[in-house]
């Protein structure tokens, strides 16, 4: 066995004494000692980590709940663009069922009422009202024939298209390319 360097560089030889079967036996005993704590370790870690399932899942409707009441999430400044797809963005943004606004289906149900209102009773039966939490909503949505600002896609396999148009006029035949797109 070595000892570390003296001061001159030189390593000191040492003879091997009791004390270092004891040192050597010490660290032996350690080892397995050591083995045995990590698995308790480990097992705690587990238990730790597998209760806290249920902690998450009332963290999650505690912030359910706040989104509902005070929406800590959303910011109205998120959407002061001027850009047409900026418009899209908050519109699209509060009409999300899942939006960070904390309001659930609540602006999507209120929008679609107002339509619903105004058609007329033949399309009425039909226009899609219900299951309003599974709705997506997606922005730009591609065609053949160019992009839809706000596309709502509803249960059923129903969908609403929304186009955005404060600073220009509608294409020609803009709702006839997006319908023969189907």
């Amino acid at each position: 066995m070595m000892l570390p360097a003296a001061p001159s560089g030189r390593m000191i030889p040492r003879m091997t004494t009791d004390h270092d079967v004891v040192l050597s036996d010490f660290f032996t005993g350690l080892d397995s000692a050591t083995v045995g704590a990590r698995r308790d370790h480990e097992a705690r870690l587990a238990a730790f980590f597998a209760g806290l399932g249920p902690v998450v899942a009332a963290a999650r409707r505690a912030q359910a709940v706040l989104d509902r009441r005070v929406a800590p999430q959303f910011s109205v400044f998120d959407y002061f663009k001027e850009r047409e797809t900026d418009l899209s963005r908050a519109f699209g943004g509060l009409l999300d069922p899942a939006g960070t606004h904390g309001q659930g289906d609540t602006f999507l149900q209120l929008f679609l009422d107002e339509i619903r209102c105004s058609l007329g009773e033949d399309l009425r039966d039909n226009f899609p009202c219900s299951d309003t939490q599974e709705c997506d909503v997606r922005l730009e949505y591609p065609t053949d024939k160019g992009r839809i600002d706000i596309v709502l896609e509803m249960p059923g396999n129903r969908w609403i298209g929304i186009e955005n148009k404060p600073w220009a006029p509608e294409q020609e035949n803009q709702i006839s390319n997006y319908k023969s797109n189907q």
